[in-house]
């Protein structure tokens, strides 16, 4: 046997099962009614390892303006799961999240601000999204927003916007933020 041969007899069986696992996932009941629907469906699938499945759902239900959705779809491209990582791509479904009141979206989009991912680091306009996030119940960007407010030290008013994004990221859970207060 000739090695052309010999590939071609050890590819056929991988490459048939290649073939049955991927018409499988193309087969595979990805319909949904609406934008929640699809997010559901989306996460199951996320949660099941089917990341490129759970990007289509997700896709879906960002396009139906479901910001839980853009946000998962943000999720996937900032860690490769199913998708080449693209901060840009991530960057933009997360602030469409937050543009949709998604508060979890709205504190990525301050941490892609601080952490200069993509843009330049823009303290203020990290602040504006934690505030936002804040305002959304989200304890992790009231405390963002407290930390900022401390740093400025300039006058009275920082102090007391500090202390009050610190009482509030305390009563949505935050310990480090009751423990400073």
């Amino acid at each position: 046997m000739n090695f052309s041969a010999i590939i071609k007899s050890v590819l056929k069986p991988v490459l048939a099962c290649t073939v049955f696992f991927l018409s499988a996932e193309i087969n595979a009941d990805d319909s949904c009614n609406d934008g929640r629907d699809c997010a559901r469906k989306g996460y199951e699938l996320y949660q099941n390892g089917s990341y490129v499945r759970a990007r289509d759902l997700l896709k879906k239900s960002c396009q139906q303006d479901f910001a839980p959705g853009c946000f998962g779809l943000g999720f996937l491209y900032e860690n490769g799961l199913g998708v080449i990582p693209e901060y840009t791509r991530a960057f933009g479904y997360f602030s469409k999240s937050c543009e949709l009141q998604f508060g979890d979206a709205c504190y990525y989009v301050g941490l892609y601000y601080i952490e200069g991912k993509i843009h330049k680091v823009d303290h203020d306009r990290a602040e504006i999204y934690f505030e936002k996030a804040c305002e959304l119940k989200h304890a992790d960007a009231c405390a963002m927003a407290a930390s900022y407010y401390l740093e400025q030290k300039n006058d009275k008013s920082s102090e007391l916007n500090a202390a009050e994004f610190r009482k509030k990221a305390c009563e949505l859970g935050s310990a480090d933020s009751c423990v400073k207060q």
